[in-house]
């Protein structure tokens, strides 16, 4: 047996270096915790980059932290308190 298994903490340990799910190796990818953390990680990435892109790094934080909790951010609230098509208070 001169063939190298590839063990989940392996798998795991990878996960932390890279960026994309392509580079995971196909053999990692049959454990079902690399698999969760694969798709989180690809659904943060486009979720979170889609939406607080642009923004400064303190804004993109509070914003996530907001949705997080489902509140409106500080901006959502602001935007929404000077607008002047709508007399609406929230």
């Amino acid at each position: 047996d001169t063939e190298k298994r590839i063990t989940k903490t392996f798998c795991e340990s990878i996960l932390k270096e890279v960026s994309k799910s392509t580079d995971v190796p196909h053999e990692c990818k049959q454990f079902s915790s690399v698999k969760e953390i694969l798709r989180k990680q690809d659904s943060n990435r486009t979720d979170h980059a889609i939406a607080f892109e642009g923004m400064s790094p303190q804004d993109a934080h509070d914003a996530m932290a907001a949705r997080e909790k489902g509140h409106l951010s500080p901006i959502q609230v602001k935007r929404r308190m000077t607008k002047t098509s709508h007399t609406r208070i929230w």
